[in-house]
């Protein structure tokens, strides 16, 4: 039944427009600071991109350890988003921050998305790669299919260095790379 709530139409949350580079960092429920931070707010739990992103960010956070600060954002509940995180094989070093309301979401920009940014094409096609080639596929929806994910880079001194929010709901940075250029700005 969650699949068939997740595909109604959503509240609407006030949504500010995207941080810009190098502007202080929108209000949020992590410990920003002290250490350069990786942020992925999810779609939705059960979605095989947040699963992607959740997964490539567990990998990152193997790789540089404390280099870094991790934080995943979900509007799922504590407890089906804890499901889901131990259904993936647990959060390593990531810090999972619940924001059922949305209002964080909103505050970094990220709104509600329309059936193409779901349904379309490039969406579909990337649904059947990551089935074939990952092995990831679409597990119980919590949440609302049309909440747009984001992708932050935040300094040690919490100035936004990237920010990207999800042209379609396959599109996901290399966070690897966004890592590297954290732990090695270019100058």
């Amino acid at each position: 039944m969650d699949d068939l709530y997740s595909i109604l139409p959503a509240t609407r949350v006030p949504v500010s427009e995207l941080p810009k580079t190098g502007a202080q960092a929108p209000a949020f429920p992590g410990k920003l600071g002290r250490r350069p931070s990786l942020i992925v707010f999810l779609r939705h739990c059960g979605c095989p991109f947040s699963e992607k992103a959740f997964k490539q960010l567990r990998a990152v956070a193997g790789a540089y350890g404390d280099k870094l600060n991790y934080f995943v954002v979900s509007h799922a509940s504590k407890a089906d988003t804890n499901e889901w995180v131990a259904a993936l094989g647990g959060a390593g070093q990531i810090e999972v921050l619940i924001d059922t309301s949305r209002e964080v979401y909103g505050r970094w920009g990220l709104g509600l998305t329309g059936v193409s940014h779901t349904f379309g094409w490039s969406a579909l096609s990337q649904v059947v790669a990551l089935a074939w080639n990952e092995s990831i596929y679409n597990r119980p929806t919590k949440g609302t299919r049309w909440q747009s994910s984001g992708f932050f880079a935040v300094s040690s001194d919490s100035k936004v260095v990237y920010t990207k929010a999800a042209e379609n709901a396959a599109d996901i940075p290399n966070l690897g790379d966004l890592a590297e250029g954290l732990v090695r700005p270019i100058k």
